[in-house]
């Protein structure tokens, strides 16, 4: 109400002074003038030297004047008279004066304060033009010029009280306003109110008191807060309340909507619970943003401030979620066609463009969601009604986790930016490994693609028999030793040695250079045929009639190795796959939205069991890599750890046929150290299968990786196998590897046949298991672990799984020590007697815990 607190002569607060003012407000020039914007208001000047201040019971309300709109007017006209009116010369000494106020600095020419006027947006019937005229909520202000005389002043329009149905927004004059105004009240002088002093009076000096004045300021504020809020209470309550619950219910419809990958309705939905959240913001600060801000931290008023951030909390989760829907809805109606190479006469588009408008509404997504975590920390949970304190505990669990999601969807788009090469071209080598036939990685990668990237567009696609490329290898490096019998060399199809897989890809790379005269790249991806497969199942049958095949999801791995064996092209067996990818990559480019979205998923699913790994060169994308567990690489742990690596060697495609059970036993030994006991069983089914790629022997060299300085007892069932290389590497020009020349030398060989080594910070048994068709065979280990990592209140296990291996089925059982009270339990382990056990099928890496005390 008031710019100048109004102050007696005494200094204090002066209440009768408030009482007697009514809301009422008198802007009406003199003469009619039509103002040159696309909101124009015709009224009358009003007499300035006439204008005074009166009590409320004698106000009479004067005849409204008529608004028009003119829409055709200039905008630029109208604002070069508003600078012509704000640049009139102002004396500001009277006008505080008149009011008892003061001014710190000697600054001339203050020009007026800024007036907001909304505008309603809905189509309401006004019966009287007294109703439109009440639509410019105009704060009053003292206009007076430097030769005239301070005087009263008189409101004598009603002020209008907002309905909750009311949809406000500024005008575009409004909007003017506000910009110019902006400008020219820059650098306004503070101003300090100061006693009034009646002429020829006598003073004192007079202490200064902070209690009474903080008094004085929070009782005026009240008072005039007071004056707004209480002019119809109970009606602000239910309307901020209906509000906030037409907002939440938005909320609602919006989570349903994405579900229904209804990305366009999702962002709808966030926009109108938008507008909710800020209605009843708008009606819970009827005082005013300053006054309710302020009187929020005061202490008594928790409920105020804890409604003004629940209400901010849901304005900014409202557009995050209209932000990052809408961005979703462009990648769900965007043809990927368009980015997988040349369509028609149209050249491919850049992906990166959606990938950077995503990006971007995420960032701005992740402010808004810090910022309600601030707020959220600042509301107090009793000042809510007992029937949502429920809901506001939910809200505080479940906002780390929505802060956690947006953060690590910033890093993932991030993180494919700079993959595809926004800032410069990318090259990555794509093995497809064969987990028929396992390897440490994953397979053996019979076949390679050469992919490339220049800001966002596909560039290069080549695929190939990686037979092919090595043999241009002009250097004969001598293979492991396990290999030496059924190659004399080594080469880039064998080099994916080591279980880590970082490892292994550098030792890819560096191969790939050498052949290739220094070419390099930029990273290498692995991916296993049951990708491909899952892919079929979408995309639907692929005719390729020149091998009078249709390629389906279901016998996709045994039609086209098949193919390769036993096919009539003898010179290029691999001649299939390089036939089938162009078709699958234009296959995909075809499906429709809720396709991709299946595929997306399928991709994602297939990261999490292991079945697609990556290593980049740059440090910055290898660090997303490994954080969400697509890096494949041998896990640091300060506990219990355990790995099975199986290598086929010369066992065809054995793998696909058989079944895989581990079994681990745990018990506190003698000094304090946790004995192990583990059964590794392996069952042949293919004594009768159709094609003779699956009904051969496995011959499989096992890695079992534990905690580095674990012990070996002893060990049962396993096949002690000597092999001979198929050459004499001391006759003729070969080469060794110096990576793989350390990795061995460390090696001892036991009379069990069993042979341990280290490989990336761990202990390893190395063994040999022979498998023949039809047949099951159990391998038993025992073996202790070091007592450093023996806890006295838990036992922890990190299992990881080995890329590419299908359903393995895991059984762990541990014996806690004696008298312990048991605490808890993971993941789904059950008490069974004096043991704690559980059965899981290992399809990525897990954790078993056991707590007590």
């Amino acid at each position: 109400m008031f710019d100048i607190r109004p102050v007696t002569q005494t200094g204090a607060v002066d209440f009768a002074k408030l009482a007697s003012v009514t809301p009422l407000l008198n802007l009406r020039p003199a003469k009619a003038k039509t103002i040159s914007a696309p909101l124009s208001i015709k009224h009358e000047r009003i007499d300035e030297s006439n204008v005074m201040l009166v009590k409320a019971e004698t106000a009479k309300v004067e005849p409204v004047s008529t608004v028009s709109v003119s829409a055709n007017l200039a905008v630029v006209d109208f604002q070069q008279e508003l600078q012509e009116e704000l640049a009139r010369e102002q004396d500001y000494d009277l006008v505080l004066a008149s009011v008892g106020g003061k001014l710190h600095l000697p600054l001339r020419g203050v020009t007026r304060r800024r007036t907001d006027i909304p505008l309603t947006l809905e189509k309401v019937k006004l019966a009287k033009a007294n109703d439109i005229a009440n639509q410019l909520y105009l704060r009053p202000q003292s206009v007076v010029s430097s030769r005239s005389v301070a005087t009263p002043v008189s409101f004598s329009r009603p002020v209008p009280v907002r309905m909750a149905t009311a949809r406000f927004a500024y005008a575009p004059a409004a909007r003017e306003v506000e910009s110019l105004l902006a400008q020219t009240n820059r650098g306004a002088p503070p101003v300090e109110a100061v006693p009034a002093v009646a002429p020829n009076a006598v003073t004192t000096p007079k202490v200064f008191s902070k209690r009474k004045f903080w008094t004085g300021v929070v009782v005026a504020l009240l008072v005039v807060g007071g004056l707004g809020w209480q002019l119809h209470p109970e009606k602000i309550q239910q309307q901020v309340m209906a509000n906030g619950n037409q907002g939440v219910g938005n909320l609602e419809e919006a989570k349903a909507a994405i579900q229904r990958f209804d990305f366009a309705g999702a962002s709808n939905n966030f926009a109108l619970a938008y507008d909710d959240f800020s209605q009843a913001a708008g009606n819970l600060n009827l005082l005013g943003n300053s006054l309710t801000g302020f009187l929020a931290d005061l202490p008594g008023l928790g409920k105020l401030k804890s409604a003004n951030n629940l209400l901010k909390i849901g304005q900014n989760i409202s557009q995050a979620g209209a932000e990052i829907s809408a961005a979703l809805d462009s990648f769900y109606k965007t043809n990927f066609t368009a980015f997988l190479g040349f369509t028609g006469n149209h050249r491919p588009q850049p992906i990166t463009n959606l990938v950077a408008t995503f990006n971007q509404a995420l960032i701005s997504a992740q402010a808004k969601i810090l910022d309600s975590e601030k707020l959220l920390a600042d509301v107090d949970v009793s000042a809510l009604p007992s029937d949502k304190q429920e809901k506001l505990i939910q809200l505080k669990n479940q906002l780390p986790l929505l802060k956690q999601f947006v953060g690590d969807a910033v890093d993932y788009s991030g993180f494919l930016l700079q993959a595809l090469g926004e800032s410069g071209p990318k090259k990555y080598l794509l093995l497809f490994q064969n987990n028929s036939e396992l390897r440490p990685t994953g397979g053996f990668p019979g076949s390679y693609a050469l992919i490339g990237f220049d800001r966002g567009i596909l560039r290069e696609l080549k695929v190939d028999d990686i037979y092919n490329i090595d043999g241009q290898s002009s250097k004969n490096i001598i293979p492991p030793r396990e290999l030496q019998h059924i190659t004399p060399t080594w080469g880039m199809r064998d080099v994916a040695w080591w279980a880590d897989f970082p490892t292994s890809a550098k030792k890819v790379m560096q191969f790939y250079t050498e052949i290739n005269s220094g070419a390099s790249v930029d990273g290498v991806i692995t991916l296993t045929p049951d990708i491909v497969a899952q892919m079929l199942t979408v995309t639907g049958p692929i005719e390729l009639p020149e091998y009078k095949l249709t390629i389906t999801a279901d016998n996709f791995i045994d039609q086209i190795q098949s193919e390769v064996e036993y096919g009539d092209n003898r010179v290029q067996p691999k001649q299939v796959l390089m036939d089938l990818a162009p078709k699958l990559v234009a296959k995909l480019g075809q499906q429709d939205k809720d396709k991709w979205f299946q595929i997306f998923q399928m991709i994602l699913h297939s990261i999490e069991q292991k079945k697609v790994l990556a290593y980049f060169k740059d440090p910055n994308l290898e660090a997303v890599v490994i954080k969400n567990n697509l890096g494949g690489e041998v896990k640091t742990t300060d506990s219990d750890y355990l790995q099975v690596v199986h290598t086929n060697v010369k066992g065809s495609k054995t793998d696909a046929v058989i079944d895989n059970t581990y079994s681990l036993e745990v018990a506190l030994g003698e000094g304090n150290s946790w004995d192990h006991t583990l059964q590794i069983t392996r069952t042949h089914n293919g004594d009768q299968y159709k094609y003779g790629f699956y009904n051969r022997p496995n011959y499989d060299f096992v890695r079992v990786l534990v905690p580095a300085g674990t012990v070996l007892t002893s060990i049962e069932g396993n096949n002690k196998l000597a092999y001979a290389p198929l050459i004499d590497y001391s006759i003729g020009e070969f080469s060794r590897d110096k990576e793989l020349v350390k990795y061995e030398s460390e090696s001892k060989l036991l009379d069990n046949g069993v042979r341990v080594f280290s490989e990336n910070g761990k202990t390893v048994f190395g063994f040999w298991l022979q498998l023949a068709p039809g047949k099951s065979q159990t391998i038993t280990l025992h073996y202790q672990i070091p007592t450093r990592l023996t806890k006295t209140d838990q036992f922890v296990l990190m299992w990881q799984k080995q890329s590419g291996m299908r359903d393995v089925k895991v059984n762990f059982t541990l014996t806690p020590p004696s008298g312990r009270q048991l605490l808890y339990q993971y993941p789904d382990l059950q008490p069974e007697g004096d043991k704690i056990a559980g059965q899981a099928v290992l399809e990525h890496d897990v954790v078993f815990g056991v707590k007590w005390q």
